[in-house]
């Protein structure tokens, strides 16, 4: 029997609050490039999330930001 390492602190991305450009940029298939341009051009939007220097998105918020637009 396979018992999970006690250690193993990794959460799937379907249940992290917030993500990293590179973790949304895996869950959206939107590059990273134009993840960052768009954090640039939205500096102050609800799905923004800043931590000192970090910046993530809000994943539920994000998606719905999506699901609002045609074109990204």
């Amino acid at each position: 029997m396979s018992y999970a390492n006690p250690l193993d602190l990794s959460v799937p991305i379907q249940e992290k609050y917030a993500l990293t450009v590179q973790e949304t940029a895996v869950l959206t298939n939107i590059g990273e490039k134009r993840l960052r341009r768009l954090l640039d051009q939205c500096p102050d939007a609800s799905f923004v999330l800043r931590i000192g220097s970090k910046t993530l998105f809000k994943r539920e918020r994000f998606l719905e930001f999506l699901d609002q637009r045609s074109s990204v």
